[in-house]
Protein backbone atom coordinates (compact mmCIF):
# COMPACT_ATOMS: atom_id res chain seq x y z
CA UNK A 1 0.00 0.00 0.00
CA UNK A 2 3.38 1.97 0.65
CA UNK A 3 6.48 1.89 -0.67
CA UNK A 4 9.62 3.43 -0.02
CA UNK A 5 9.55 5.67 -3.01
CA UNK A 6 7.09 7.46 -0.89
CA UNK A 7 9.26 7.92 2.04
CA UNK A 8 12.57 8.96 -0.47
CA UNK A 9 10.41 11.72 -1.99
CA UNK A 10 9.29 13.32 1.54
CA UNK A 11 12.73 13.30 2.78
CA UNK A 12 14.27 14.92 -0.36
CA UNK A 13 11.67 17.31 -0.25
CA UNK A 14 12.10 18.31 3.64
CA UNK A 15 15.98 18.35 3.17
CA UNK A 16 15.36 20.52 -0.12
CA UNK A 17 12.98 23.09 1.93
CA UNK A 18 15.84 22.74 5.31
CA UNK A 19 18.43 23.65 3.05
CA UNK A 20 16.74 26.70 1.34
CA UNK A 21 16.34 28.51 4.91
CA UNK A 22 12.68 27.31 5.23
CA UNK A 23 11.97 25.90 8.21
CA UNK A 24 12.49 28.83 11.25
CA UNK A 25 13.91 27.07 14.70
CA UNK A 26 10.42 28.84 16.35
CA UNK A 27 8.23 26.72 14.38
CA UNK A 28 5.50 24.85 16.25
CA UNK A 29 4.30 21.57 15.92
CA UNK A 30 1.70 21.03 13.22
CA UNK A 31 -1.87 21.93 13.84
CA UNK A 32 -3.55 18.35 12.64
CA UNK A 33 -7.11 19.34 11.81
CA UNK A 34 -8.82 23.25 10.44
CA UNK A 35 -12.20 24.37 11.73
CA UNK A 36 -14.84 22.82 9.40
CA UNK A 37 -16.58 25.40 6.59
CA UNK A 38 -19.59 26.56 8.47
CA UNK A 39 -22.88 24.94 6.51
CA UNK A 40 -26.32 24.46 7.92
CA UNK A 41 -29.42 23.16 5.53
CA UNK A 42 -29.95 25.73 3.54
CA UNK A 43 -33.89 26.75 4.25
CA UNK A 44 -36.02 24.58 2.31
CA UNK A 45 -38.24 25.90 -0.46
CA UNK A 46 -41.25 23.80 -1.05
CA UNK A 47 -41.46 24.17 -4.44
CA UNK A 48 -41.95 20.64 -5.69
CA UNK A 49 -39.83 17.16 -5.75
CA UNK A 50 -36.79 16.33 -8.12
CA UNK A 51 -35.25 12.81 -8.80
CA UNK A 52 -32.63 11.51 -10.55
CA UNK A 53 -29.42 9.14 -10.92
CA UNK A 54 -25.64 9.66 -10.90
CA UNK A 55 -22.69 7.74 -10.98
CA UNK A 56 -19.36 8.02 -8.21
CA UNK A 57 -16.45 6.34 -8.72
CA UNK A 58 -13.48 6.28 -5.88
CA UNK A 59 -9.98 5.21 -6.19
CA UNK A 60 -6.48 5.83 -5.03
CA UNK A 61 -4.67 7.47 -8.39
CA UNK A 62 -1.29 6.18 -6.79
CA UNK A 63 0.02 9.86 -7.94
CA UNK A 64 3.24 9.98 -5.53
CA UNK A 65 5.94 11.53 -7.40
CA UNK A 66 8.67 9.09 -8.98
CA UNK A 67 12.07 9.91 -8.83
CA UNK A 68 13.01 8.33 -11.98
CA UNK A 69 11.14 8.12 -14.84
CA UNK A 70 8.96 11.36 -13.93
CA UNK A 71 7.51 11.66 -17.51
CA UNK A 72 6.51 8.51 -17.91
CA UNK A 73 4.40 8.98 -14.74
CA UNK A 74 2.94 12.46 -15.83
CA UNK A 75 1.72 10.92 -19.24
CA UNK A 76 0.51 7.96 -17.45
CA UNK A 77 -1.61 9.98 -14.65
CA UNK A 78 -3.17 11.82 -17.84
CA UNK A 79 -4.08 8.75 -19.90
CA UNK A 80 -5.67 7.34 -16.21
CA UNK A 81 -7.61 10.79 -16.26
CA UNK A 82 -8.58 10.17 -20.27
CA UNK A 83 -9.64 6.29 -19.53
CA UNK A 84 -11.75 7.13 -16.01
CA UNK A 85 -13.30 10.40 -18.00
CA UNK A 86 -13.98 8.16 -21.04
CA UNK A 87 -16.63 6.02 -18.53
CA UNK A 88 -18.52 9.22 -18.16
CA UNK A 89 -18.81 8.99 -13.91
CA UNK A 90 -20.83 12.09 -12.16
CA UNK A 91 -18.63 12.56 -8.90
CA UNK A 92 -15.34 10.94 -8.54
CA UNK A 93 -13.09 11.11 -5.48
CA UNK A 94 -9.32 10.14 -5.45
CA UNK A 95 -6.78 9.84 -2.82
CA UNK A 96 -3.28 10.60 -3.74
CA UNK A 97 -3.34 13.22 -6.26
CA UNK A 98 0.20 14.89 -5.49
CA UNK A 99 2.43 15.89 -8.20
CA UNK A 100 0.62 14.74 -11.18
CA UNK A 101 -2.43 16.37 -10.28
CA UNK A 102 -2.25 18.56 -13.27
CA UNK A 103 -2.13 15.72 -15.59
CA UNK A 104 -4.87 13.49 -14.23
CA UNK A 105 -7.13 16.44 -13.85
CA UNK A 106 -6.27 17.56 -17.54
CA UNK A 107 -7.24 14.02 -19.09
CA UNK A 108 -9.94 13.84 -16.61
CA UNK A 109 -11.77 16.92 -17.62
CA UNK A 110 -14.65 17.40 -15.20
CA UNK A 111 -15.75 21.27 -14.84
CA UNK A 112 -16.16 21.27 -11.08
CA UNK A 113 -14.02 20.16 -8.29
CA UNK A 114 -12.15 20.94 -5.19
CA UNK A 115 -8.47 21.83 -6.07
CA UNK A 116 -6.53 21.90 -2.67
CA UNK A 117 -2.44 21.84 -2.69
CA UNK A 118 -1.23 18.58 -3.99
CA UNK A 119 2.11 19.64 -3.37
CA UNK A 120 3.72 16.04 -1.34
CA UNK A 121 4.53 17.75 1.81
CA UNK A 122 1.37 20.02 2.71
CA UNK A 123 -1.11 18.39 0.80
CA UNK A 124 -3.45 15.62 2.05
CA UNK A 125 -3.89 13.91 -1.97
CA UNK A 126 -7.74 14.32 -1.17
CA UNK A 127 -9.69 15.95 -4.26
CA UNK A 128 -13.12 15.16 -5.79
CA UNK A 129 -14.55 16.24 -8.97
CA UNK A 130 -17.76 16.22 -10.56
CA UNK A 131 -19.85 17.29 -13.81
CA UNK A 132 -21.90 19.63 -11.24
CA UNK A 133 -21.05 22.24 -8.85
CA UNK A 134 -19.03 21.74 -5.61
CA UNK A 135 -19.30 24.04 -2.78
CA UNK A 136 -17.88 24.04 1.19
CA UNK A 137 -15.25 22.70 1.15
CA UNK A 138 -13.35 21.97 4.27
CA UNK A 139 -10.24 19.62 4.92
CA UNK A 140 -9.17 17.83 8.71
CA UNK A 141 -5.70 16.02 9.29
CA UNK A 142 -5.61 13.10 11.21
CA UNK A 143 -5.39 14.13 15.01
CA UNK A 144 -3.90 10.40 15.43
CA UNK A 145 -0.47 8.70 12.94
CA UNK A 146 0.54 5.64 13.88
CA UNK A 147 3.25 3.13 12.39
CA UNK A 148 7.08 3.12 11.63
CA UNK A 149 8.53 5.70 9.57
CA UNK A 150 9.15 3.49 6.44
CA UNK A 151 5.36 3.42 6.39
CA UNK A 152 4.74 6.79 5.71
CA UNK A 153 2.09 7.77 7.40
CA UNK A 154 3.77 9.47 10.13
CA UNK A 155 5.35 11.91 7.56
CA UNK A 156 2.45 12.39 5.66
CA UNK A 157 -0.89 14.64 6.05
CA UNK A 158 -3.76 11.82 5.60
CA UNK A 159 -6.88 13.11 6.22
CA UNK A 160 -10.73 13.39 5.70
CA UNK A 161 -12.42 16.51 3.60
CA UNK A 162 -16.15 17.33 2.78
CA UNK A 163 -17.85 19.32 0.17
CA UNK A 164 -20.80 19.79 -0.73
CA UNK A 165 -21.99 18.18 -4.28
CA UNK A 166 -25.06 19.87 -6.46
CA UNK A 167 -26.84 17.03 -7.80
CA UNK A 168 -29.11 19.14 -9.51
CA UNK A 169 -30.46 22.87 -8.77
CA UNK A 170 -31.42 22.78 -5.27
CA UNK A 171 -30.70 18.78 -4.56
CA UNK A 172 -27.62 19.07 -2.14
CA UNK A 173 -25.59 15.65 -1.04
CA UNK A 174 -22.11 16.15 1.80
CA UNK A 175 -19.77 14.18 0.16
CA UNK A 176 -16.86 13.43 2.83
CA UNK A 177 -13.27 11.69 1.09
CA UNK A 178 -10.48 10.04 3.78
CA UNK A 179 -7.55 8.21 3.26
CA UNK A 180 -7.22 6.48 6.68
CA UNK A 181 -3.76 5.33 8.60
CA UNK A 182 -2.12 2.30 6.65
CA UNK A 183 -0.54 -1.18 7.68
CA UNK A 184 -1.18 -3.66 10.17
CA UNK A 185 0.84 -2.72 13.44
CA UNK A 186 -0.89 -1.65 16.61
CA UNK A 187 -0.37 1.45 16.34
CA UNK A 188 -1.42 1.97 12.91
CA UNK A 189 -4.87 0.03 14.04
CA UNK A 190 -5.31 2.49 16.90
CA UNK A 191 -4.44 5.28 14.73
CA UNK A 192 -7.09 4.05 12.12
CA UNK A 193 -10.08 3.76 14.60
CA UNK A 194 -8.88 7.92 15.71
CA UNK A 195 -9.48 8.58 11.77
CA UNK A 196 -12.89 6.55 11.83
CA UNK A 197 -14.10 8.50 15.07
CA UNK A 198 -12.61 11.93 13.81
CA UNK A 199 -14.57 11.57 10.72
CA UNK A 200 -17.51 10.66 12.54
CA UNK A 201 -18.01 13.74 14.48
CA UNK A 202 -16.88 15.50 11.40
CA UNK A 203 -19.94 14.55 9.75
CA UNK A 204 -21.72 15.08 12.86
CA UNK A 205 -20.88 19.07 13.29
CA UNK A 206 -21.17 19.64 9.57
CA UNK A 207 -23.62 16.96 8.51
CA UNK A 208 -26.40 15.90 11.32
CA UNK A 209 -29.24 16.05 9.01
CA UNK A 210 -28.26 15.92 5.72
CA UNK A 211 -27.86 13.02 2.91
CA UNK A 212 -24.00 11.89 3.10
CA UNK A 213 -21.53 10.13 1.10
CA UNK A 214 -18.75 8.81 2.73
CA UNK A 215 -15.59 7.44 0.59
CA UNK A 216 -11.91 7.42 0.42
CA UNK A 217 -9.59 4.52 1.09
CA UNK A 218 -10.42 3.02 4.35
CA UNK A 219 -6.94 0.54 4.58
CA UNK A 220 -9.71 -1.25 6.19
CA UNK A 221 -12.72 -3.42 5.59
CA UNK A 222 -15.84 -4.82 7.03
CA UNK A 223 -15.09 -8.45 7.09
CA UNK A 224 -11.55 -7.95 9.03
CA UNK A 225 -12.27 -9.84 11.67
CA UNK A 226 -10.40 -7.03 14.31
CA UNK A 227 -11.57 -3.86 13.01
CA UNK A 228 -14.74 -5.20 10.98
CA UNK A 229 -17.05 -4.25 14.27
CA UNK A 230 -15.17 -1.34 14.65
CA UNK A 231 -16.13 -0.12 11.41
CA UNK A 232 -19.32 -1.36 11.76
CA UNK A 233 -19.67 0.06 15.13
CA UNK A 234 -18.66 3.81 13.79
CA UNK A 235 -20.60 3.86 10.19
CA UNK A 236 -23.30 1.97 10.70
CA UNK A 237 -24.39 1.68 14.28
CA UNK A 238 -23.62 5.65 15.04
CA UNK A 239 -23.97 7.28 11.74
CA UNK A 240 -27.31 5.29 10.33
CA UNK A 241 -25.13 4.44 7.44
CA UNK A 242 -25.10 1.39 4.62
CA UNK A 243 -22.18 0.34 2.77
CA UNK A 244 -22.92 -0.18 -1.12
CA UNK A 245 -21.10 -3.47 -1.71
CA UNK A 246 -22.56 -4.69 1.21
CA UNK A 247 -26.60 -3.68 0.48
CA UNK A 248 -25.93 -4.42 -3.99
CA UNK A 249 -23.88 -7.45 -3.99
CA UNK A 250 -23.94 -9.40 -0.77
CA UNK A 251 -27.28 -9.29 0.08
CA UNK A 252 -26.95 -6.58 3.05
CA UNK A 253 -25.29 -9.14 5.85
CA UNK A 254 -21.96 -7.90 7.70
CA UNK A 255 -21.32 -11.26 8.55
CA UNK A 256 -22.16 -13.81 5.89
CA UNK A 257 -18.56 -13.76 2.99
CA UNK A 258 -18.89 -17.39 2.39
CA UNK A 259 -19.66 -16.85 -1.53
CA UNK A 260 -16.02 -14.99 -1.35
CA UNK A 261 -14.13 -18.12 0.14
CA UNK A 262 -10.69 -18.58 -1.48
CA UNK A 263 -11.16 -15.16 -3.52
CA UNK A 264 -8.33 -12.66 -2.38
CA UNK A 265 -10.35 -9.61 -1.20
CA UNK A 266 -8.06 -6.99 -2.12
CA UNK A 267 -10.48 -5.03 -5.16
CA UNK A 268 -12.37 -8.11 -5.73
CA UNK A 269 -14.64 -8.22 -2.63
CA UNK A 270 -15.47 -5.83 0.51
CA UNK A 271 -12.07 -3.83 -0.62
CA UNK A 272 -11.04 -1.08 1.40
CA UNK A 273 -12.27 1.67 -1.38
CA UNK A 274 -15.69 1.60 0.63
CA UNK A 275 -18.71 4.16 -0.89
CA UNK A 276 -21.25 4.63 2.61
CA UNK A 277 -24.56 6.07 2.16
CA UNK A 278 -27.26 7.89 4.20
CA UNK A 279 -30.50 9.35 3.06
CA UNK A 280 -32.48 12.26 5.20
CA UNK A 281 -35.70 13.53 5.66
CA UNK A 282 -35.34 15.37 2.05
CA UNK A 283 -32.84 12.83 -0.18
CA UNK A 284 -33.72 9.69 -0.55
CA UNK A 285 -30.59 7.84 -2.37
CA UNK A 286 -31.31 4.28 -2.96
CA UNK A 287 -27.86 2.38 -4.60
CA UNK A 288 -28.64 0.40 -8.17
CA UNK A 289 -25.55 -0.97 -8.96
CA UNK A 290 -21.74 -1.60 -7.59
CA UNK A 291 -18.56 -3.29 -9.38
CA UNK A 292 -14.53 -2.89 -8.99
CA UNK A 293 -12.86 -1.62 -11.90
CA UNK A 294 -8.97 -1.98 -12.68
CA UNK A 295 -7.53 0.64 -15.16
CA UNK A 296 -4.45 -0.96 -16.99
CA UNK A 297 -1.84 1.21 -19.38
CA UNK A 298 -0.78 -2.15 -20.56
CA UNK A 299 -2.09 -5.76 -20.75
CA UNK A 300 0.52 -6.20 -17.57
CA UNK A 301 0.53 -2.64 -15.73
CA UNK A 302 -2.41 -1.29 -13.76
CA UNK A 303 -2.48 2.53 -13.15
CA UNK A 304 -2.93 1.90 -9.30
CA UNK A 305 -2.67 -0.94 -6.75
CA UNK A 306 -5.84 0.18 -5.70
CA UNK A 307 -9.24 -0.81 -8.09
CA UNK A 308 -11.95 1.68 -8.31
CA UNK A 309 -14.99 1.45 -6.59
CA UNK A 310 -18.29 2.55 -9.14
CA UNK A 311 -21.59 2.99 -7.11
CA UNK A 312 -25.02 3.92 -9.22
CA UNK A 313 -27.60 5.40 -7.37
CA UNK A 314 -30.93 7.10 -7.81
CA UNK A 315 -32.25 10.03 -6.12
CA UNK A 316 -35.77 11.47 -4.73
CA UNK A 317 -35.68 15.15 -3.41
CA UNK A 318 -38.98 15.49 -1.17
CA UNK A 319 -37.99 19.28 -1.57
CA UNK A 320 -36.05 21.42 -3.33
CA UNK A 321 -33.50 23.45 -0.97
CA UNK A 322 -32.05 27.52 -1.20
CA UNK A 323 -28.50 27.36 -1.79
CA UNK A 324 -28.26 30.36 0.84
CA UNK A 325 -24.45 29.61 2.82
CA UNK A 326 -23.05 27.73 -0.03
CA UNK A 327 -19.47 28.89 -1.24
CA UNK A 328 -18.65 27.88 -4.32
CA UNK A 329 -14.82 25.68 -4.30
CA UNK A 330 -12.05 27.38 -5.48
CA UNK A 331 -8.28 26.77 -5.71
CA UNK A 332 -6.66 26.55 -2.09
CA UNK A 333 -3.70 28.74 -1.97
CA UNK A 334 -0.21 27.12 -0.57
CA UNK A 335 0.26 28.38 3.25
CA UNK A 336 3.90 29.17 3.49
CA UNK A 337 3.48 28.65 7.71
CA UNK A 338 1.72 25.59 6.83
CA UNK A 339 4.50 24.31 4.90
CA UNK A 340 7.14 25.64 7.39
CA UNK A 341 4.97 23.64 10.09
CA UNK A 342 4.85 20.53 8.39
CA UNK A 343 8.57 20.16 7.13
CA UNK A 344 9.49 21.07 10.97
CA UNK A 345 7.28 18.62 12.65
CA UNK A 346 8.44 15.70 9.77
CA UNK A 347 12.08 17.14 10.40
CA UNK A 348 11.37 16.77 14.35
CA UNK A 349 10.27 13.37 14.36
CA UNK A 350 12.83 11.98 11.87
CA UNK A 351 15.55 13.29 14.24
CA UNK A 352 14.06 11.80 17.46
CA UNK A 353 14.11 8.23 15.34
CA UNK A 354 17.07 8.33 13.93
CA UNK A 355 17.47 4.61 14.25
CA UNK A 356 14.09 4.58 12.51
CA UNK A 357 16.32 5.70 9.19
CA UNK A 358 19.54 3.90 10.01
CA UNK A 359 17.37 0.81 9.96
CA UNK A 360 15.49 1.99 6.95
CA UNK A 361 18.36 2.41 5.06
CA UNK A 362 20.49 -0.61 6.16
CA UNK A 363 17.34 -2.87 5.12
CA UNK A 364 16.05 -1.18 2.43
CA UNK A 365 16.82 -3.68 -0.52
CA UNK A 366 14.64 -6.72 2.16
CA UNK A 367 11.33 -5.33 3.29
CA UNK A 368 10.71 -8.87 4.69
CA UNK A 369 12.75 -8.82 7.25
CA UNK A 370 12.11 -5.07 7.84
CA UNK A 371 8.49 -5.69 8.19
CA UNK A 372 9.25 -8.66 10.03
CA UNK A 373 11.51 -7.73 13.03
CA UNK A 374 11.13 -3.74 13.43
CA UNK A 375 7.20 -3.39 13.96
CA UNK A 376 5.89 -1.82 16.51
Amino acid sequence: MKSLKKIFALLLCAALLLGCGLVPSFAEDVATSTDPAPYTEPEIEPVGAAQGSFTFANFNIAGLLALSGSSDKAARQKLLGEKVAADGYDIVAVQEDFSYDADFSAGLNMPYRTDGSQNVVTGDGLEIFSKTPVYNVARQGWNKKGGMLWEGDIVSQKGVMMAVVELQPGVYVDVYNLHGDAFDGQESKEARHDNFTQTMNFINANSSDHAVIVTGDFNSAFHFADEGPDLYNIFIEQLGMKDVWTEVVNGGSFTDYSAYNGIYYWGHWDSVECILYRSSDTLTLTPTSHKYVRYMYDDANAFSDHATAVAGFDYTAATLLSSDGLAPAKKEALNPLKLMQVVFADLKYIFSHFDEVTTLLKYKDDMETLYTNYSR
